[in-house]
């Protein structure tokens, strides 16, 4: 489910929406996610039998989401040059301009 979550909000409206037979495409577009983000959701419902009985409160469903869905931490860029901190910060002690050292 890449990086972004959907709301507990949205996911009551998701689930109320999955439970009323409307489509993964419609879904998506009422609700701006992804019709693949829409797919994985409506799979992890279906596995936690939000879509029969009664409808979930927005407390069960943050519980399911906090129980279920482990946080993911946000993509980390490395620098192409960290291998290069040490070497860089003796140029620059010795005065070098930073388009030198780019050079």
């Amino acid at each position: 489910m890449a990086n972004r979550r959907i709301e507990v909000l949205d996911l009551g409206e998701l689930v109320r929406m999955l439970r009323a037979g409307v489509s993964n495409r419609e879904i998506a577009r009422l609700l701006g996610h992804h019709r693949d983000t829409v797919a994985e959701y409506r799979g992890w419902a279906e596995a936690r039998g939000l879509l029969e009985g009664e409808q979930p409160g927005e407390g069960e469903l943050r519980r399911l989401v906090a129980a279920t869905l482990p946080a993911k931490a946000p993509p980390q860029q490395v620098s192409s040059l960290a291998a290069y901190v040490e070497e860089v910060k003796e140029y620059r002690a010795r005065g070098m301009e930073m388009a030198a050292i780019r050079a």
